[in-house]
């Protein structure tokens, strides 16, 4: 097994590396990383460079950049070339159903599921149909999902890092790393959304209104179940207890019949009105009784 691991290992960052564009740097170095400084966006040429971050005009600004970084492995920045339908980028997971892609279909998919979350249908990443088209490494039912290694999303623009303070773990002259979604964290802090709640047991980079509305499906998944135990179980006592009683007034009739059978042959063995006791028979005889009948009668 940890051969196979290391084979698919070995193929996706063999594809990512023909792919994708990957930097000499890793995360454990991530503070190295320089910075450019720029005067317009026409400045900022690298394929990482979106845009030129510059508040007051009488200085230099600093080109925005994003990287995708895990631990031990080179740094990936997104490209997209349309006339060569190559694409290695980012996208959102979807909650709660499935991922239909309308543009190309990138040969490497950033983005991946908690494993937990994507057994439970709640996660979903663009299709991916061998593992080598994940960042990650697996693939399991058209998903791909999260790793020991946590995805990073490492940049010096805010708009990844909502409620983020510049001056606080956040500057424009560097890149700061946090995790992405579906990725397991222990602090708010550490997810690119500063949001670190618990879904399925474990605390994941998530949304609340990804929370909530994962709940309210299992909820009511969960009540459409109980609901049908319910009914079952009802129904199961329900024939059980008619079983009985039906039992119950069978035993009762046959009792008397049998009681009433052993009486008129009591009788009609002996027509005079002397007392006659009841034998104890198991099983009343028919057949002696009607022969009786006959004979008195002829």
């Amino acid at each position: 097994m940890k051969l196979l691991n290391f084979f698919t290992l070995f193929v996706t960052l063999y594809v990512a590396q023909c792919f994708a564009q990957r930097m000499d740097i890793t995360l454990e170095k991530i503070k190295e990383f320089k910075v450019n400084t720029c005067k317009s966006d026409s400045d900022c040429k690298k394929e990482y460079e979106t845009s030129c971050y510059k508040p007051n005009k009488d200085k230099d600004g600093y080109c925005l950049s994003k990287l995708f970084c895990r631990s031990n492995e080179k740094c990936i920045y997104e490209i997209y070339q349309e006339k060569n339908a190559l694409l290695v980028n980012y996208q959102d997971v979807n909650t709660g159903r499935s991922y239909f892609a309308t543009d190309i279909k990138p040969q490497i998919i950033l983005e991946s599921c908690n494993e937990k979350e994507a057994k439970n249908g709640n996660c979903f990443t663009r299709e991916c149909s061998k593992a080598e088209e994940c960042s990650s490494g697996r693939c399991e039912n058209g998903v791909c999902i999260t790793n020991d290694k946590p995805l990073h999303i490492c940049t010096n623009d805010s708009s990844y890092f909502p409620s983020v303070k510049e001056g606080d773990d956040f500057a424009r002259d560097k890149l700061t790393c946090k995790f992405v979604e579906q990725e397991i964290c222990k602090k708010n802090s550490a997810c690119a959304n500063h949001s670190c709640i618990k879904m399925d047991g474990q605390h994941i980079c998530a949304l609340k209104q990804e929370k909530e509305s994962t709940n309210l499906f299992s909820k009511f998944i969960n009540f459409i179940l109980e609901l049908i135990g319910i009914v079952i179980a009802g129904t199961v006592i329900f024939f059980i207890v008619k079983h009985c009683m039906r039992n119950k007034s069978n035993r009762r009739v046959r009792k008397d019949l049998k009681v009433k059978y052993e009486m008129e042959e009591a009788f009609l063995k002996d027509n005079t009105k002397d007392y006659v006791e009841l034998e104890d028979i198991d099983e009343y005889d028919y057949e002696t009784s009607d022969m009786m009948k006959k004979k008195l009668m002829m």
